[in-house]
């Protein structure tokens, strides 16, 4: 779980449809808009999400749903599938480390948010239900016959890695040397994981395409 809590991230559904998908799977694509708070006193900088980079860059690695917005909070999740990024070890990433080696926070790469100040971000996520929950798995893994039968709000939260490990793999120490470069104009946010506050999903509102 985040435990950097300067930076909080919560979300709102703007749309949510099924998409036609396999025999064995219901995809679920869920347009949200997210907004980050800085909740400190200074500002923070981070990478810039659905900035064209790789999407290791600020990889949305997990998401999980809950019955109550309670059981979101402690992690009880009916629902988690989580799916983060492998080692590679491609030029891309030391490409990208000589880019973001400057003075100064670029601004192509990085955003910074000053206290109490909210960005917002428009995204799309898919959500992969399998069909039928499979016998030998646990009450976090329920199919869609299960979740599409529950009349109540599901609440949502998604994991993101917001510092890629590949990044560092391909120039190790790039991150507290940018930290200390950077400390006179705010602080390198690079929490392993930034997890979102739950976000009340409403299955009965899908539109099918």
């Amino acid at each position: 779980m985040q435990t950097d809590r300067r930076l909080v991230v919560r979300g709102a559904v703007q749309n949510i449809e099924m998409i036609p998908g396999g025999e064995h799977y219901v995809d679920i694509r869920v347009d949200l808009e997210l907004t980050f708070t800085n909740t400190g006193s200074t500002p923070l900088i981070i990478l810039k999400p659905g900035n064209g980079l790789p999407a290791q860059m600020y990889c949305q690695g997990g998401q999980a749903l809950a019955l109550t917005k309670v059981h979101a909070q402690r992690g009880e999740f009916i629902w988690n599938d989580q799916a983060w990024p492998s080692v590679d070890t491609s030029p891309v990433f030391r490409q990208i480390s000589e880019r973001l080696d400057q003075k100064e926070p670029p601004a192509e790469f990085t955003l910074t948010l000053n206290p109490q100040s909210p960005w917002k971000w428009r995204t799309l996520i898919t959500i992969r239900f399998y069909t039928q929950t499979n016998s030998c798995c646990s009450a976090h893994d329920l199919g869609w016959e299960v979740i599409s039968k529950i009349d109540a709000p599901l609440w949502l939260r998604l994991y993101f890695g917001t510092w890629p490990v590949n990044l560092e793999r391909a120039d190790p120490g790039i991150r507290k040397r940018l930290q200390r470069r950077w400390k006179s104009m705010g602080s390198l946010f690079a929490s392993d994981v930034l997890v979102t506050e739950p976000i009340e999903v409403r299955l009965s509102e899908i539109k099918r395409t």
